[in-house]
C-alpha cells in the first residue's frame, strides 16, 4: 500500500507539471481546459495521496532517527567548491519509460557550488534555463531563455526540513549502498563502484550503481526551487542521498528504463561569484 500511494503521488505530481505547462494533455474529459482546473485536480489529488502515503509509512519514526544521525556526522564533513556537468542518456527495452524521460529530463546539467550560492543549468527538458540561488541573500532566481526573464522562485532544502515536515517523506532520507572494490576514471579521478541498495525516492524493483569520488564533497544541495509556472529539482546525482562522496557516474534501472548520469567535466576549483551572478542580457521580471 505505501509503495502505492508513492507512486501515485508522483505521478500526480508529474501530471500536475505537465498541465501547468499544456493543460489539454492532461484535463481529457474537460471542455474547460485551464491552468486553474489543473491546479485543483491535481494538486489536490497529489495532497490527498501524500497524506495517505504518510499515514501508512510504518518506518517514519525510524527514519526521522536515522537522518538525525546523517545531520550529526554532516558536520564533520569538509565541504568543497567547484562545479560539474553530467550529460544524460535512457536506454532500456521499455521503450514510453525512455520516450518519457527524454521528453522532460535535460540532456546535460552544469552545477556550480560556492559559499552560500548555487548554480543549476539545464540543456533542454521541461526546464531548461538556469537557476541560482543565494542563501545569504535569498535572492533566488529562475533564467528564462525564452523570454530573456529574470524570474524570483523559491527554493527549498530538503536535508533543512523541520523533523516534523521530514516524517511526511522519509523517503527522501533513505541511503544504502555497498562499496565494492572496482574504480573506474571519470574526469581525471578515480571513482569507487557502489551497488545501492536503497535511495532518496527510490521505486520499487528499481536498482541503482553509482561511481563515487570519495575523497570530496561537495556542499549539501537537495534542492527544490519553485514559482507560479515552474517546480525545479536538483539532478538525481545530487538529490541521491549519499552524505559524502561526489557521484560521477550513476546508473539507475527503474522496469527496465535505464537512466544514465555521467560527469563530463570537474573542478574542484571555486568558481568566480560573477557567474552567480544574472547576466546583462537578462531583465529582471517585475512582480504584480
Amino acid at each position: 500500500m505505501n509503495t502505492l500511494f508513492t507512486f501515485l503521488t508522483f505521478l500526480f505530481f508529474l501530471m500536475l507539471i505537465v498541465g501547468l505547462i499544456v493543460p489539454k494533455w492532461v484535463l481529457f474529459w474537460s471542455n474547460n481546459k485551464t491552468r486553474k482546473k489543473v491546479l485543483v485536480y491535481y494538486g489536490l489529488a497529489t495532497i490527498v495521496s501524500f497524506v495517505l502515503f504518510a499515514a501508512t509509512s510504518e518506518k517514519t519514526q525510524s527514519a526521522a532517527n536515522l537522518s538525525e544521525e546523517a545531520a550529526g556526522d554532516e558536520t564533520e564533513i569538509k565541504y568543497n567548491y567547484g562545479s560539474i556537468t553530467y550529460v544524460t542518456e535512457a536506454s532500456g527495452s521499455n521503450e514510453e519509460g525512455v520516450k518519457l524521460f527524454k521528453a522532460f529530463a535535460a540532456t546535460e546539467y552544469v552545477l556550480k557550488f560556492a559559499e552560500n550560492l548555487y548554480y543549476q543549468e539545464e540543456y533542454s527538458g521541461l526546464n531548461e534555463g538556469i537557476v541560482l540561488m543565494n542563501e545569504a541573500t535569498k535572492a533566488n532566481y529562475y533564467l528564462n531563455r525564452e523570454t530573456g526573464l529574470a524570474e524570483k522562485i523559491g527554493v527549498q532544502n530538503v536535508d533543512k526540513w523541520d523533523e516534523a515536515t521530514k516524517q511526511f517523506a522519509p523517503q527522501f532520507y533513505k541511503y544504502e549502498a555497498e562499496a565494492t572494490d572496482e574504480y573506474l576514471e571519470i574526469c581525471g579521478h578515480k571513482a569507487r563502484k557502489y551497488i545501492v541498495e536503497e535511495f532518496a525516492a527510490k521505486q520499487k524493483g528499481a536498482t541503482a550503481v553509482a561511481w563515487i569520488l570519495d575523497e570530496y564533497t561537495f556542499p549539501p544541495s537537495r534542492l527544490v526551487f519553485e514559482n507560479d509556472a515552474k517546480r525545479i529539482t536538483a539532478p538525481v546525482p545530487v538529490f541521491f542521498g549519499n552524505k559524502k562522496g561526489i557521484v560521477l557516474k550513476l546508473e539507475i534501472n527503474e522496469n527496465n528504463t535505464i537512466v544514465t548520469f555521467t560527469a563530463t567535466k570537474l573542478s574542484l576549483v571555486a568558481p568566480n561569484y560573477a557567474e552567480f551572478e544574472i547576466p546583462d542580457n537578462f531583465s529582471v521580471k517585475e512582480e504584480k
